[in-house]
C-alpha cells in the first residue's frame, strides 16, 4: 500500500505532513492515527467511513454529484476525489437521505478524532451539512438566499 504521508520531527514533536494537502500537524491523535484533518481523510488506508471516522467495513460507496472544494477555516485549499466510503450507519442515513443526522454523525466522529475543532461549534456542522448536500445533491444552499449554488461559491465562508 503507499503511503499518502511522511512522519518527521518537528522541533520535539512528531509530526505528519499529508501528501495530498501538503499541510503538517503535530497533533498527537493525528500522528497516531494517520489522519489529516485538513482532507478529512486517513491517510493509511480506506476502512475508515469518510462522514464519522469509524473503522471497519464501508458498504456505502458514493461518486459525488459536485466535487467538495473550497477554502477551509484555516486558509488551505480543500478538494477531494469525488469518492466517498461510508459505514453501515451512515449509509443507512444516506440512503434514507437523513442529511442532518449524517452531518451529525460527522462532527461527532470529527470531534472524537480531532478535539481542537471543539469551538467551530455550529458552524462546523454547517459546513458538514453544505459538504453533504453538495455529494448527494451537486449543490448547497445558500445561506443567504436560500438557494443552490456550485459548491466552491460559499465553502470558504463558513
Amino acid at each position: 500500500m503507499k503511503r499518502h504521508y511522511q512522519i518527521t520531527m518537528l522541533g520535539t514533536d512528531l509530526a505528519i505532513t499529508c501528501d495530498h494537502c501538503k499541510m503538517t500537524s503535530t497533533n498527537p491523535n493525528d500522528v497516531e492515527a494517520k489522519y489529516c484533518a485538513s482532507c478529512h481523510i486517513f491517510l493509511e488506508d480506506d476502512t475508515h467511513c469518510d462522514f464519522c471516522l469509524a473503522e471497519g467495513p464501508l458498504p456505502g460507496n458514493y461518486t459525488a454529484k459536485s466535487a467538495v472544494s473550497g477554502e477551509l477555516h484555516n486558509g488551505q485549499i480543500f478538494v477531494d476525489s469525488g469518492l466517498w466510503g461510508a459505514c453501515a450507519d451512515c449509509k443507512k442515513l444516506i440512503d434514507a437521505k437523513r442529511w442532518n443526522d449524517l452531518a451529525d454523525a460527522s462532527v461527532a466522529g470529527n470531534l472524537a478524532n480531532n478535539p481542537n475543532l471543539i469551538h467551530r461549534g455550529e458552524a462546523l456542522k454547517l459546513r458538514y451539512l453544505y459538504v453533504i448536500y453538495a455529494i448527494f445533491e451537486g449543490e448547497i444552499l445558500c445561506s443567504k438566499c436560500g438557494e443552490g449554488h456550485p459548491t466552491a461559491m460559499h465553502l470558504g465562508e463558513l
